[in-house]
């Protein structure tokens, strides 16, 4: 079971933009952005790639 989240509605605005920036996700543990994103990505047909920072310490050189 899903539920919608504020976050839902700029995705959703995110999506219709031309020119848009990627998204970058973050906030407390445990509030629902893995389950946003990956109910995101399958209610509009979209590719997800996912880079956990926490559970692979080594992402990090990719922004350093």
């Amino acid at each position: 079971m899903y539920f919608k989240r504020k976050i839902d509605v700029f995705l959703d605005n995110w999506l219709k933009k031309e020119n848009k920036s990627p998204a970058l996700v973050v906030g407390i543990r445990q509030c629902g952005k893995t389950e946003t994103i990956q109910e995101f990505a399958k209610r509009n047909n979209l590719q997800l790639i996912e880079l956990n920072f926490w559970t692979n310490p080594e992402f990090c050189s990719f922004i350093d």
